[in-house]
Formats: structure tokens, C-alpha cells, sequence
């Protein structure tokens, strides 16, 4: 579950901002890179982040994660209802996390 929450606050906070830069360097990160270090290990959490990132919504107030079409979705992919729910809380909480620090850090590298 920190495997997938460090990864959503990465995406959807200041990590598409650093990813730039390292295009922009024409730099290759490997496994060094944040994004890499914190990829899904299982099946659960790989068919979680992709249904997370699918259901992910903006709102009034934000980003948000549709949690019943994320849930459905990642079933569908074959993550299991209970090991769903918690990553996909995990994911909704890095998200958050993420958005807030983007909306408040300035960008930089």
C-alpha cells in the first residue's frame, strides 16, 4: 500500500514536472527514478493503478478518485475486492496528498 500511495502523490503532484525536466536533460533515470521505484509488484496493485489513474476525476475541489468505478474496474482486471479497497484508499490518499503539494509547492526539479 506505500508502494502505490508514493507513487500517486508522485504522479499527480510534482512528479510530471520533474519527468520534464530529465526529458528536457535527455536524462534516463532507471530504476533511480521515483515513478520506477514505486511501480505495482502484484497483480492487485498493477490492475489498481491502472484502473485508479482511469477513474480519476476532476472536481470543484479537485482531483478526485471515482472509488466505485475504480473498484469495479480493478475487479474486472483481476484484483480481489478486499486487496482493491485498500489499495485503491491508498492510491485516493496519495493522490490527495500529491494534488495538495502541487497546488502549494512552486514547480521546480
Amino acid at each position: 500500500m506505500k508502494r502505490i500511495r508514493a507513487r500517486a502523490e508522485w504522479h499527480f503532484g510534482q512528479g510530471p514536472d520533474y519527468c520534464r525536466g530529465c526529458a528536457a536533460l535527455d536524462r534516463d533515470c532507471g530504476l533511480a527514478c521515483p515513478y520506477a521505484a514505486h511501480a505495482p509488484a502484484s497483480v492487485e496493485g498493477a490492475a489498481c493503478w491502472a484502473a485508479g489513474t482511469t477513474c480519476a476525476t476532476a472536481t470543484m475541489a479537485g482531483l478526485d478518485l471515482d472509488m466505485p468505478a475504480a473498484l469495479t474496474t480493478a475487479r474486472e482486471m483481476g484484483a480481489s475486492g478486499w486487496a482493491a479497497a485498500e489499495l485503491l484508499l491508498a492510491m485516493r490518499m496519495g493522490l490527495a496528498a500529491g494534488s495538495a503539494a502541487r497546488r502549494t509547492d512552486p514547480p521546480g526539479p
